[in-house]
């Protein structure tokens, strides 16, 4: 992974994005997408982790639990994510110095060659550079989990980045349900009691976040776009 000249500050949130090389496909089947899962659990460690282990593993469904830390020295907390056949999106917070450089290189060089080993290929399968985004104020932290989630509906429903979508409903139970998003934990566990969620200071429900995704368009929807890229 090059060198990066920003330096990503303990306790900031970042946005990071990135894509399959040529814009190729890096989820190929549901198996894909569990691994990456898997990874971003188990790379999230300052502890070596032995790659063997997570392929002998292939299939097996990741924690979805938003905000967890079930590794030990963890380097970063992973606030949201969602996932898309040829790119992904999440949003992170430094826990560690050096944590968000560490975490991608670890957790995209595992991917990567179970990738290449499963699909016979070799050679790099990610973009050399991710884009990370620094949330700069407070008031853009909400907003950037929600483009995140509805990043999802480019599968569904892509006019809803004109601001032109047919049916809330449908669109809604897609967010739901939709498998590579950690949105369906995070409106699940929104209320739980041993929920870390931190989006519980600006929104009392569930109900009232979900509310927050469907105002997506109009001026609101522009200034965010502002400082994002999807």
């Amino acid at each position: 992974m090059p060198y990066r000249k920003e330096q990503f500050v303990n306790g900031e949130y970042y946005h990071i994005i990135n894509r399959g090389i040529d814009g190729r496909n890096i989820f190929l089947n549901r198996a894909d997408y569990e691994r990456f899962l898997e990874g971003i659990e188990k790379f999230n460690t300052a502890q070596p982790v032995c790659i063997q282990t997570l392929r002998k593993s292939v299939g097996r469904p990741a924690s979805n639990q938003v905000g967890s830390r079930a590794s030990n020295h963890p380097l970063v907390e992973i606030i949201c994510y969602c996932l898309l056949p040829n790119h992904f999106h999440l949003l992170l917070k430094q826990i560690r110095d050096g944590g968000i450089q560490k975490f991608l290189q670890k957790f995209l060089t595992g991917y990567t060659k179970y990738f290449n080993l499963k699909n016979e290929r070799r050679g790099h399968l990610f973009q050399d550079v991710f884009r990370a985004v620094p949330i700069l104020e407070e008031s853009h932290f909400s907003h950037i989990s929600r483009y995140i989630y509805l990043n999802a509906l480019d599968l569904f429903e892509p006019s809803w980045r004109e601001g032109q979508i047919k049916d809330w409903n449908k669109c809604k139970k897609f967010l739901e349900n939709y498998p590579w998003s950690s949105y369906p934990s995070f409106k699940n566990n929104f209320s739980s009691e041993s929920s870390s969620n931190i989006f519980k200071e600006n929104f009392r429900t569930a109900e009232d976040y979900e509310n927050f995704l469907r105002e997506w368009a109009g001026r609101e929807k522009e200034n965010v776009e502002l400082f994002l890229e999807s």
